[in-house]
């Protein structure tokens, strides 16, 4: 027992000590197990010591490629001995540089013209054409156009991978031409099917033959001008296809503008550039503005109440206010129907003297024009406006041999052909068109059509063109065939107004233009008989849709003026057209309108089994015209009716067909598709005939 009781004292005993030493039990303990003194473990430097920032991520390089580009390209710099290509290759030195063109090859190294740069090499003179310009250590072209005249300035850099797909070329600032700057916008993106490619449509508002450019970054892809195809793409349009999905640069050459886009696989892009209204007209706004303003005085006058009758007395201030807008309003309309116009301005005989071309540019200084003999024969020239010896808008070519003529101002899209006799100056003006209020653009209407819906054998028909505008404006004749002819409208006593004929004409369908309006007029001849057409300013004024019309063909074809009479007569008496039945409207018509019953139109009449697959097409009638066939994306050259007579007097044939639906084309007036068998011969005949109509 007394064993236990000692045992149970000594517990309680080490019970109370440890509870009085609690406190220093703890850190011996800590000690014993890190092996170090209490302030050591307090020290904590050792988790800020840790060099965490010192794992930075390490820049890895941006690859870098070569790429070709057209810094600058200035027009008219020389004389016309030949362009001038100035070459860089940024930090190299000695590194060969190739210029070709066909057959053509010539070589430079970098650095030669330290004038210039000290890696910049200099080609001069270069021949007009497409030139190859490349660095063959670095692998990287680009295509560069030559006219003899420009100077080109090409620098080879490197820029980071992904810039190279990108276009990172400056702007070029936008200076007004003629009063007006240009600029470009997306107006659609349609998207097809079945091709990998991208198709670009663009519309220089106003200028046919406008020379519009192509290039990515790295190359020029192609230069073209507008209004080449206007019954398929529209006026002032030009197409570029079979286009890789990129980014691309477009560029009307002459207009200090450009647009970017980008273009997508199987997509269809339209771009139009128009021209905006001058800045200045927003500083007119400002000016109305503090009348409106002056009227806050007026309620403390309102206060007092004997002089409350002044109050009305103000009213008409806010009347006065509404007066400029009105007259705000009438100011754009004149900038739709505004356009360069190129007349032919007068002759003057020079008696002994040579022939000469006097050009205006009316209001331009400093604007190359280019001179072209028709048919490409002889060296072009050009002059400038404002050259020694002219009016500050004009310039002068002498000493001209008689004949034809193309005068191109650049940058106004705009060629007026002129034709020179011996000893005689002709004053050519190129001015801004303004047409009178309410004109939306030009039209061209039959006054006058004696021809039949059957081709003669005479060559003796006769169109003569009405211009209601400028003395010497030029009206253009065309046909499939290859026919161009041109005509300047001079006023006749006997005739009346200004006019001028295209005569001599063979059977066949004609495209009669004004030049420079955008109007147009396709008409058959029967090659006998006589036709007049008439230009003048219109209010509905619709080039695709006037361009998209069939061929005025036979007398009956020639429009009527009767919509002109109802309308007058409705603005009269709306109730006496009302009142009728229509059952009675319905009735006049066919007896005055029998032309919507004639028609082109094609149908076998032949068909043998066991041979080559032959199609042969015949037109009744109509000898020397244009026939094509299609199959999917082929298309045949085009083949004159009259070249195989021993199907007809007017028949072509199409040999060594496969078998399938092909598409056969009287240019112009008429369509059929067939189906052509194995080893099948067919004749297609095309009549001028009645249409049965359903009912």
């Amino acid at each position: 027992m007394t064993k236990i009781a000692g045992f149970v004292c000594a517990f309680l005993v080490m019970g109370l000590l440890a509870l009085f030493n609690f406190e220093p039990a703890m850190p011996a303990f800590a000690a014993q197990s890190t092996r170090d003194t209490l302030p050591t473990r307090t020290s904590t430097p050792r988790p800020t010591a840790t060099p965490i920032p010192q794992p930075t991520l390490s820049p890895t390089p941006v690859p870098k490629v070569w790429v070709g580009r057209l810094v600058s390209n200035t027009l008219g710099y020389t004389t016309g001995e030949g362009s001038i290509f100035r070459v860089k290759v940024e930090g190299m030195v000695g590194t060969k540089i190739e210029l070709r063109s066909g057959n053509v090859f010539i070589t430079a190294e970098s650095g030669t013209k330290p004038e210039y740069g000290p890696y910049t090499a200099e080609f001069a003179p270069v021949t007009a054409g497409d030139w190859n310009v490349s660095v063959p250590a670095l692998g990287v072209s680009i295509q560069v156009v030559a006219d003899n005249y420009n100077l080109a300035v090409i620098e080879f850099v490197q820029v980071p991978g992904p810039e190279a797909t990108q276009i990172v070329l400056p702007t070029p600032t936008a200076t007004p031409i003629g009063g007006q700057i240009w600029t470009g916008r997306l107006v659609s993106q349609v998207q097809w099917s079945g091709s990998p490619f991208a198709r670009l449509l663009i519309q220089v508002v106003g200028r046919s033959n406008q020379a519009v450019r192509l290039s990515t970054l790295s190359q020029v892809i192609n230069t073209a001008d507008t209004g080449q195809k206007p019954d398929e793409l529209g006026p002032d349009t030009v197409e570029f296809a079979g286009l890789t999905p990129g980014k691309y640069i477009i560029e009307p050459l002459g207009l200090n503008t450009r647009f970017d886009v980008e273009l997508k696989p199987n997509t269809e892009t339209r771009v139009e550039f128009q021209p905006q209204a001058p800045p200045p007209t927003p500083t007119v706004t400002p000016i109305p503005l503090p009348p409106t303003t002056t009227p806050t005085p007026a309620p403390p006058t309102a206060t007092f109440i004997p002089t409350a009758t002044i109050v009305p007395t103000e009213t008409p201030l806010p009347t006065a206010t509404a007066t400029p807008i009105p007259t705000a309003t009438a100011l754009p309309s004149p900038t739709p129907v505004t356009r360069w116009l190129g007349v032919i301005a007068s002759r003057t005989p020079t008696g002994d003297d040579g022939s000469s071309i006097a050009v205006k540019v009316v209001g331009i200084e400093g604007l190359p024009v280019q001179l072209r003999a028709s048919g490409g024969t002889g060296v072009e020239r050009r002059c400038t406006t404002g050259q020694a010896g002219a009016e500050p808008d004009g310039c002068l070519f002498e000493n001209l041999k008689p004949g034809q003529y193309f005068v191109s101002p650049e940058g106004l899209g705009r060629s007026l052909p002129v034709t020179v006799m011996e000893h005689e100056r002709v004053a050519v003006d190129f001015d801004l068109e303004v047409l009178p209020p309410g004109m939306t653009g030009w039209q061209a209407r039959l006054s006058q059509n004696d021809n039949g819906i059957q081709a003669s054998l005479q060559s003796e028909g006769i169109i003569r063109v009405r211009i209601a505008g400028r003395t010497g404006q030029v009206a253009a004749l065309r046909s499939a065939r290859g026919t161009e002819r041109y005509c300047e409208v001079v006023a006749n006593p006997l005739l009346g107004g200004l006019v001028c004929e295209f005569g001599q004409l063979t059977p066949g369908v004609y495209l009669v233009e004004a030049l420079h309006t955008g109007a147009g007029l396709r008409l058959f001849v029967d090659g006998r008989s006589a036709a007049e057409v008439e230009f003048s300013p219109s209010a509905t004024y619709a080039t695709l849709a006037l361009a998209q019309q069939p061929p005025v063909v036979g007398q009956g074809a020639q429009p009527r003026r009767t919509p002109t009479a109802t309308t007058a007569a409705t603005a009269t008496q709306p109730a006496v057209v009302i009142r009728p039945s229509p059952t009675a409207t319905v009735t006049p018509r066919p007896t005055s309108t029998p032309t919507p019953a004639l028609a082109w139109q094609g149908r076998i009449v032949q068909t043998q089994e066991g041979v080559v697959g032959t199609i042969a097409v015949r037109a009744a009638g109509l000898k020397d015209h244009p026939v094509v066939i299609r199959s999917g994306p082929w298309q045949s050259q085009p083949q004159l009716t009259g070249d195989k007579p021993e199907w007809g007097e007017y028949a072509t044939e199409f040999g060594a067909l496969a078998t399938g639906e092909y598409i056969i084309e009287l240019v112009d007036l008429a369509e059929m598709t067939v189906n052509l068998g194995p080893g099948q011969f067919m004749l297609v005949e095309f009549r001028y005939d009645f249409v049965k109509q359903s009912r």
